[in-house]
């Protein structure tokens, strides 16, 4: 190689690794930031917290759409691949889909309903299930001990009518609650099985050797049953096998 060819190459690897740095540092530059939420390093195997999603005193702030971006560039450069940044992409890129998936999943039910409990207790688990617990004991009342009161007072007090009434608008609500039970079961029983594949990627990530065998296996599995990720993930570990198909080391 030459030495301009050299350079340029030099260039390329400098100016991809740079990019990478500000897709998972959005906040890097940011004068006014604390210095809780600044960069601690450039990038760390992560410990998978559902409640801590966007929270930036971790000391990143992944931009997706960004990092797939770089993520195709990077990949048109074979000469300047190392172990290392596969890994960060890879590590990176499965991170931010579980996030983003864990955080829909919570605040909306797997798609079935909005989560108030998730809603008021921030990133505070404790905060969660207490909520969760209100919530549920204010659901019940409203849902079945108020109505079933309200119909005996007003049959009692001669609004038969009215009773009625409300007690037909009642059933109708409770049966369309138990047609529907099948479905919102279902869309939440396939989220959580999404959301352990995501994790199950993850935390194979974070092992000291990686089988890119074994792991790609996995990423079939998880893909078939409806998980999406960025297609630079299947070239990237393809890529790890045609290198080494036994051992993928990231240090």
């Amino acid at each position: 190689m030459s030495e301009p060819e050299y350079r340029g190459l030099l260039s390329s690897a400098w100016g991809t690794v740079g990019e990478l740095f500000q897709a998972l540092h959005q906040n890097a530059w940011d004068e006014k930031l604390d210095a809780s939420k600044k960069p601690r390093g450039f990038w760390y195997h992560q410990e998978l917290n559902i409640f801590r999603t966007e929270d930036d005193t971790r000391g990143f702030d992944i931009n997706k759409s960004e990092l797939s971006e770089v993520a195709a560039r990077y990949l048109q450069l074979p000469e300047i691949q190392t172990n290392r940044l596969d890994w960060i992409f890879l590590d990176s890129i499965v991170l931010s889909e579980f996030e983003a998936f864990a955080r829909d999943m919570l605040n909306t039910r797997a798609g079935t309903g909005m989560n108030w409990a998730a809603a008021f207790a921030g990133r505070s688990e404790l905060k969660y299930y207490g909520f969760s617990f209100l919530f549920w004991i204010i659901g019940v009342t409203l849902a079945y001990a108020l109505p079933i009161v309200t119909v005996y007072y007003l049959a009692t007090k001669g609004h038969r009518t009215g009773a009625i009434v409300l007690f037909s608008i009642w059933a109708l609500f409770t049966l369309w609650k138990l047609v529907t039970y099948p479905f919102r079961f279902r869309a939440r029983r396939k989220a959580r099985k999404l959301l352990q594949h995501l994790f199950n990627l993850y935390r194979a990530l974070g092992e000291n050797t990686i089988s890119p065998t074994q792991w790609r296996k996995m990423l079939d599995t998880a893909t078939g049953d409806g998980v999406v990720l960025d297609g630079a993930v299947f070239t990237i570990i393809d890529r790890a096998i045609a290198r080494d198909a036994t051992a993928f080391i990231p240090a």
